[in-house]
């Protein structure tokens, strides 16, 4: 809008701009103006986006080593095949030499059936962490400390970064050779041509650290067994550190209830100690003294035996009861009128 007035010299001096027109009309005037603007800004955030991507290799690499030297996980991983043998026996699936990392995920949605015995559900990671040594829990967090963050990095992320990089210092380079730079004033050529020799040999260097790190994550895929794929070079990653964290919840679950079992345990002891204590009841004299009381307790107790014998659909039993109730009430009757009549 403005590069006609940009055009004119006369009008640029006969009008009178302010600050904000003039700063436009400035800058229209400045070759390539876009081309430049994005050179400036890969040189201002190359710094910091080569600092990210370094902390994200170096952490999958740490990831990559504490999973080859682990010593609790390879046990946990042992007791888990033999659970699972035990579970599979007599069946094709049976007397297996391994399984895939995927199999760890379906350990805590594996639960027993609910019985009168064991009226609460467990899963298959809960017995696994009731099996497995003591102390398991707490080594094996030391031990996968690393695990943590690169379980929610991405390989793939970090070798894309590279790539937008090299792209835009090839673009640079590409600017800095264009006929059009380098006119009385222009410093654009001064202020980039040095930063970016020394930007691509960064570059080159993070290069050979991103192969390191994928040449990790396919020799991790060989240890374990499983093949590799570029696209989800660090599911492994995920899937280990999700098995990590649920066999720790599991095992903590698995003291919660031992520690309310004891509780209920103790409580029932208490009140068996206190009820032995206390001794047998003595029937009272008023109860005594007075029998015609004694007769609404037999007849709630009657009732309540006529009521379950119709829940479950005895009938010749329901109207026998009745028949000795009805009795009982009669006697009641008859022994109170007698009484009565006597004062």
């Amino acid at each position: 809008m403005l590069s006609p007035f940009g055009e004119d010299p006369r009008l640029k001096e006969t009008v009178r701009w302010g600050p904000a027109e003039s700063f436009l009309l400035d800058m229209a005037a400045v070759p390539r103006l876009s081309q430049r603007l994005a050179c400036f800004l890969s040189k201002l955030t190359f710094e910091q986006r080569k600092k990210d991507a370094e902390a994200q290799v170096e952490a999958i690499n740490k990831a990559v080593q504490c999973l080859r030297g682990s010593k609790t996980l390879p046990l946990l991983l042992a007791l888990v095949l033999q659970v699972g043998n035990a579970l599979n026996a007599g069946t094709p699936r049976g007397a297996a030499a391994g399984f895939t990392s995927e199999a760890l995920g379906k350990l805590a949605e594996t639960k027993s059936t609910v019985s009168d015995a064991r009226p609460a559900q467990t899963s298959l990671l809960h017995y696994v962490a009731r099996v497995a040594p003591a102390e398991s829990s707490k080594q094996l967090r030391l031990e996968l400390r690393d695990l943590e963050e690169a379980a929610t990095l991405s390989s793939a992320g970090v070798a894309e970064e590279l790539d937008g990089l090299c792209k835009e210092l090839d673009a640079l380079g590409s600017e800095l050779s264009s006929p059009e730079y380098g006119g009385k004033g222009d410093g654009f050529v001064a202020a980039l041509g040095s930063w970016r020799g020394a930007a691509a040999k960064k570059v080159e260097a993070l290069r050979a650290r991103v192969e390191g790190m994928l040449s990790g994550l396919q020799q991790l895929h060989a240890y374990w067994g499983e093949a590799y794929v570029a696209s989800e070079a660090e599911a492994l990653l995920s899937r280990v550190h999700s098995f990590a964290a649920s066999f720790g919840k599991a095992c903590r679950d698995n003291e919660r209830e031992d520690h309310m079992r004891k509780k209920r345990a103790e409580a029932k002891a208490a009140a068996a100690k206190r009820a032995q204590a206390k001794g047998p009841s003595r029937p009272s004299q008023a109860g005594a003294a007075k029998p015609a009381a004694r007769a609404q307790p037999a007849a709630r107790s009657a009732m309540g035996n006529i009521q379950m014998s119709l829940k479950r659909g005895e009938f010749e039993d329901m109207k026998k009861l009745q028949s000795e109730l009805q009795t009982k009430i009669q006697s009641r009757r008859t022994y109170t009128a007698g009484a009565h009549g006597g004062r």
